[in-house]
């Protein structure tokens, strides 16, 4: 990611007390350019993260502002009884980076 582009920082959860993920997106002012995530360890959680940040490229906040856990959980493939809540850390992250976008509109 370089340092040209502006920085927005999702998060859900909070590190260091339970379930957590944190999205680092950069934005060009009309698309996504490139997109990391952070987690506490989970492989499913891992699993939402990487998904995530690969098909938030090249989307804009329009576009991506749509998706849901249950889709994030179809795409790719299920999780584990249990682990739902992987999915809606990914997503809930997204839509704390997404507010951010639109503070800066």
């Amino acid at each position: 990611m370089s340092t040209a582009m502006p920085q927005l920082i999702g998060l859900s959860g909070t590190p260091g007390a339970g379930p957590w993920m944190r999205l680092l997106l950069e934005f060009n002012g009309s698309v996504f350019t490139a997109a990391k995530f952070e987690t506490y360890g989970c492989p499913t959680a891992m699993r939402c993260g990487d998904w995530l940040c690969q098909w938030l490229v090249n989307r804009t906040p329009e576009q991506v502002q749509v998706i849901e856990a249950r889709d994030l959980i179809t795409v790719i493939g299920g999780v584990p009884l249990g682990k739902e809540f992987c999915a809606d850390l990914a997503v809930n992250a997204l839509r704390d980076g997404l507010a951010q976008c639109q503070e800066t509109d």
